[in-house]
This record gives C-alpha cells, sequence and structure tokens, in this order.
C-alpha cells in the first residue's frame, strides 16, 4: 500500500506548513519543557448578603441617637426660630414620622421624600453645633472636643493627639466603633479649608463640621 504523501505531495506540504504555523502562534519551543504557569493571587472578596438593605432610622430613633451620642439634652437638638422642634414638629412626617392632629397622616411615608436629606442634614447640623459650642465654651464640661491645642481660635496641632482623640471619640458615640486611621487623618486634613475659608472661630467651625460628616454617614442614619 502506497503512502498517501506519497501520492499527494502538496498535501503533504500544506500539514507541514499549518504545524509551524501553530508552533509560531503558541510562542512555545517544542524543544523546552512546558512549564506550569505561577498561579495569580486572588482578591479576598465577601459575597454581598442576599437581603442587605438599610433603613432611614427616622425622626425619633436620630434625636436619640444624637441626644445619647453628643450627651445633650432632647430640646437642644434642634429647633426651628428657637421654639419648634426639628424632629418632633416641623420635620416630623419628613424624617418618617406621623402628624395624626394637625395634618392627619397616621402612618409614616413607604419611603423617604426628596426633602428628607435636607431635614435630616439640618438636624444633624444643629446638635453637632451645638456640641461645639458647648464644648469650646466650658473646657471643662466639654463631652467630645476635649483638650485640643487651641490658640485666637485657630488649632495650633492639627495631627496633635487630643485632636485624633476627639475625632475617635465622635465615631464611637455615634457609630459605635473606633475611627480608622484613614478617617482620623481626612477629618485632621479638612481643618486646612476651614481655616483657610477666612472663618472667625475655624477651630470650633472645624469641630461641628467634622461631628456633622461622622453624623451624616450611612452608618449613622441608617441601620
Amino acid at each position: 500500500m502506497e503512502r498517501l504523501d506519497a501520492k499527494c505531495p502538496l498535501a503533504t506540504a500544506v500539514a507541514a506548513v499549518v504545524a509551524a504555523m501553530l508552533v509560531a502562534c503558541s510562542g512555545d519551543d517544542p524543544k523546552k519543557k512546558t512549564q506550569t504557569p505561577t498561579p495569580q493571587p486572588t482578591v479576598d472578596t465577601q459575597p454581598a448578603s442576599p437581603t442587605a438593605a438599610v433603613r432611614f432610622k427616622g425622626n425619633e430613633v436620630v434625636a436619640n441617637d444624637l441626644s445619647r451620642g453628643l450627651s445633650l439634652e432632647a430640646t437642644a437638638i434642634c429647633n426651628e426660630l428657637g421654639s419648634y422642634s426639628c424632629t418632633d414638629k416641623v420635620h416630623k412626617v419628613t424624617l418618617g414620622g406621623v402628624d395624626a392632629y394637625d395634618r392627619q397622616i397616621y402612618e409614616p411615608f413607604r419611603t423617604t421624600v426628596a426633602t428628607t436629606p435636607l431635614a435630616a442634614e439640618r438636624v444633624v447640623l444643629s446638635a453637632c453645633l451645638e456640641r461645639a459650642n458647648r464644648d469650646f465654651t466650658d473646657a471643662s464640661t466639654a463631652a467630645i472636643f476635649s483638650g485640643l491645642p487651641v490658640d485666637a481660635d485657630k488649632l495650633t496641632d492639627r495631627h496633635a493627639p487630643a485632636v485624633g482623640a476627639a475625632i475617635d471619640t465622635l465615631y464611637v458615640k455615634l457609630v459605635q466603633r473606633h475611627a480608622s486611621k484613614g478617617e482620623i487623618a481626612a477629618i485632621e486634613d479638612h481643618y486646612l479649608e476651614v481655616e483657610a475659608s477666612g472663618d472667625a472661630t475655624p477651630a470650633k467651625t472645624w469641630a461641628g463640621l467634622a461631628c456633622f460628616s461622622v453624623g451624616t454617614s450611612t452608618e449613622f442614619l441608617f441601620y
């Protein structure tokens, strides 16, 4: 029996060319031993919870958590025109409450409304500025901003241990955990922006805004 390549020399040539192309495309040297590829490090990721969800705390819980965390009486959290409670009266419905007597709203809205973020920020900012004002007015009764290096209403050292301790205290009191190094550094550096703005009392203003940044986080406002 005659060999096929003897009868079809063209087929033999084509086969040889194809084999050569395959070797060239693979980039492998057939004379070298095949090497096992180096395993790549895997990324340590946690699967998302199938029931992951957050819910806005609502007017009462937000007010209570601010009162507890900032050591403020309920009447000092936020008042419009100095007389009307933000959480119990003015913004009560907007923040998820009900008002059966005045507005005939017997059930809270199923979702937050367009003005809820503004109302929540209003409440937190008011409470935080009140806490900062008290701490800077009477250092002996300071609940959070104690022992800060302040001279002429300015921080003399934004990286002082007392500054980092105050920021960490904010996190512990408001979100029940210690602040990370990155979180502390970010709030410390924010003081430069406050001072550069020309604020008359940058240290006190920075303290209020530091509190505000933690108090308006998802971690505080939602559960």
